[in-house]
């Protein structure tokens, strides 16, 4: 049996902390940030298509930064 896992690192979206997991058969990473709880799973959809669903943690609610607000 040959296993095709490749390793992936993203910026938490809530808090900015970088965090490591790994992409399975599926194109499919499940990550969750050791600062904040934040879980986050990521689907690779083509060469240059990523999705990224954000869960915060139970009785929280995702933190938006002055800077994201600014910008738009």
């Amino acid at each position: 049996m040959e296993y095709n896992i490749v390793p992936v690192r993203r910026y938490c979206p809530n808090c900015g902390h970088l965090t490591s997991g790994s992409r399975d058969e599926d194109g499919v990473a499940k990550l969750t940030c050791r600062v904040c709880g934040t879980a986050f799973i990521s689907k690779l959809k083509s060469r240059r298509h990523d999705r990224l669903d954000v869960y915060a943690p139970r009785g929280e609610e995702i933190l938006e930064t002055c800077s994201a607000r600014e910008r738009y």
